[in-house]
């Protein structure tokens, strides 16, 4: 004869991964599929700015950065720089955009500058280069296996007069 219905025993999964348990809560940059734009091509309030270099037309965009973020350099400085290059290694470059990423994009995707061929910013379009506010205040935890590569990359840091603290972990 058989057992009657146990109710404890309906789904042997709940509350595991298995069931689906924090599948919602991964930490990434969200990436919206409604609109056709990567997470760097999304600008908030910014400045646009129409700047000749070594011939060429090429739009300057500047989002202001956050109280305690700075940009490494100013527009003049980018501009300094890239003037200094050859013609034909400049020849098509069609944006500069500094920009202030997110305190989410910062943590997944921490750069300094990108890189892009094909970016759009509203009806501006073109490769391009984008250099990203850091984070002044921002604190960053080197894990304690280090490879040969990050003990020299920290012996520069400290070298250069960055505070490095040792704990436990």
């Amino acid at each position: 004869m058989q057992a009657g219905r146990r109710a404890e025993r309906r789904n042997r999964k709940i509350g595991t991964p298995d069931f689906g348990w924090r599948k919602q809560n991964r930490m990434v940059v969200p990436n919206s599929w409604h609109d056709e734009f990567y997470f760097y091509e999304r600008l908030g309030r910014h400045t646009a700015t129409e700047v000749d270099l070594l011939g060429q037309t090429v739009t300057f965009l500047e989002e202001p950065a956050r109280p305690g973020s700075t940009y490494g350099c100013s527009p003049r400085d980018v501009l300094h720089v890239l003037s200094q290059l050859p013609a034909e290694d400049v020849a098509g470059l069609k944006m500069l955009v500094m920009r202030q990423p997110t305190r989410k994009q910062e943590l997944m995707n921490g750069v300094w500058g990108r890189c892009v061929f094909d970016a759009r910013f509203g009806p501006r379009k073109g490769p391009g280069i984008m250099l990203e506010a850091i984070d002044l205040m921002g604190r960053y935890r080197w894990s304690g296996k280090l490879s040969l590569h990050d003990h020299e990359e920290l012996a520069r840091l400290s070298e250069d007069g960055h505070r490095i603290i040792r704990d436990r972990r």
